[in-house]
């Protein structure tokens, strides 16, 4: 099997350019980001553990019981909430609001995953881990544009296995 790196390059290159929105492309999009990186995906078939739109029941400010969902859950690993934003458009406010949305959701959760991962499909990735006690607000993030993730860091060992660099929470 081919290196993550080469894989990721060529993920990101396949869907360079990709205008569809988030609920017609991010399971897809996550199953492949998953092989590309030499990880397990999702489970087939999905558990509570392991799933694509996980429902939170939550309970709103005025007091109605509502269902939102986590677009991908892996218990111990990560939640994961996924936007596309529009072409040309900031994205900014889209990913703050959807770190928000994986925050609150995660928070109903009894044992909250060590990462939160926003996806704007394809473009950007963002994690919070929570090792320091919490996930710290929206700009705690560390944000890698997907088209470079398979780049390593300047003062990397190129021949270093970046599996767990590239995407620690999915290991």
């Amino acid at each position: 099997a081919a290196e993550p790196a080469p894989r990721v390059k060529a993920l990101a290159a396949a869907w360079e350019g990709n205008t569809a929105n988030e609920k017609a492309v991010f399971e897809m999009w996550w199953i492949a980001f998953s092989e590309a990186l030499g990880v397990p995906g999702p489970a087939t078939p999905p558990t509570g553990d392991d799933r694509f739109e996980l429902s939170i029941p939550t309970i709103e400010r005025d007091g109605r019981e509502s269902t939102n969902y986590i677009d991908y859950w892996k218990a111990g690993h990560a939640a994961v909430e996924a936007k596309a934003s529009e072409p040309g458009r900031s994205n900014e406010q889209l990913l703050i609001k959807a770190f928000g949305q994986v925050r609150n959701y995660a928070a109903y959760i009894g044992a909250q995953p060590p990462y939160l991962i926003v996806v704007d499909v394809p473009k950007t990735l963002i994690v919070w881990d929570r090792w320091s006690g919490n996930f710290g607000g929206f700009a705690a993030g560390k944000r890698v544009a997907l088209a470079t993730l398979h780049e390593p860091p300047p003062d990397s060992d190129p021949q270093a296995d970046r599996r767990g660099t590239l995407l620690p929470c999915c290991r």
